[in-house]
């Protein structure tokens, strides 16, 4: 699945990247959001007798292209999506998933690591995830890992069952980290396999979401670790307790790593907008952030 979004100078390298897959039974979805032509016109010159092709009438939205794609143009039984502005680094990644899968009868996800490409430093940085070992995976403890130890389930790295996320609603919180929140979920109570491979390169630049949001785009972003709370409490044999401090360690990560972002680019009046909205919206994390000395640190080092 390739949803895109006004990328007409990076659609060439992602569908070429799909192409290049060494497993050949692969439907190639196009679902595009742009308000030009530029992407069908490429799409038709290019590549119109490899892949489905669908220009929507009106933009969907990022979220919801997700949604769409998923529940209306996917077909096959396993699915993996790939962004427009990304594109596959290693050519035998959908082989060996599906060579795994076929071995493992309950798996419901296979996931291998990401590089991130800083478009405005040209520079790639990756991502290891060192506390993992290639094989097959508890989900529940992969849960609590993806916070405790800062394991990452890199969206574009993640072929995953299409009945089991049609099961789980996958995409259909619009917000920010709605890719992570459907992931996170499909983990509960069930076998997942990690591939020690950099499967493709996530494109960092200045048009992504996550670079344009709002603090009310954050703040509603932490929402989905009050739904996966909920949902694992009343689906998983995690423990409350458990669950509430993962919920609440998740939650002030995010707002670290935010605050860590702004010092960075010196929008001091966002961060005492993200403070004021904490101190009405969310005490504890406020209370946290305050007594958390990293955070006097980077002041002083800026």
């Amino acid at each position: 699945m390739i949803p895109t979004y006004n990328q007409s100078q990076y659609i060439v390298k992602s569908i070429k990247s799909v192409l290049a897959q060494t497993y050949s039974n692969i439907e190639i979805i196009v679902s595009d959001d742009s308000t030009d032509n530029l992407t069908e016109e490429i799409v038709n010159q290019q590549f119109k007798k490899d892949i489905h092709y669908l220009h929507n009438s009106h933009p969907l939205g990022r979220v919801k292209n997700y949604h769409f794609l998923l529940n209306e143009l996917a077909h096959g039984e396993w699915v993996i999506n790939l962004d427009g502005d990304d594109y596959f680094k290693d050519k035998t990644f959908i082989e060996k998933a599906i060579t795994f899968i076929k071995n493992h009868d309950n798996l419901v996800l296979v996931f291998g690591k990401q590089i991130v490409y800083k478009e405005n430093l040209d520079k790639e940085y990756r991502y290891k995830n060192e506390h993992l070992k290639e094989g097959i995976l508890e989900g529940n403890s992969l849960f609590l890992e993806t916070i405790y130890k800062n394991i990452e389930i890199p969206h574009l790295a993640s072929l995953y069952k299409r009945k089991k996320a049609l099961e789980l609603g996958f995409y259909e919180s619009n917000v920010l980290s709605s890719d992570r929140e459907s992931l996170l979920k499909i983990l509960l109570n069930n076998q997942v396999a990690f591939l020690d491979i950099f499967v493709g390169v996530w494109n960092h630049h200045s048009s992504n979401a996550s670079q344009n949001s709002s603090i009310e785009d954050f703040t509603l972003n932490l929402s989905l670790y009050d739904n996966l709370y909920s949902y694992a409490l009343k689906h998983s044999q995690i423990s409350k307790l458990n669950l509430w401090f993962w919920k609440v360690v998740a939650k002030y990560k995010n707002v670290y790593g935010y605050y860590l972002k702004l010092i960075q680019v010196k929008k001091y009046r966002v961060i005492r907008e993200l403070l004021r909205t904490l101190m009405f919206k969310n005490l504890l994390l406020l209370l946290i952030f305050l007594v958390d000395i990293r955070v006097y640190q980077k002041v002083l080092i800026k």
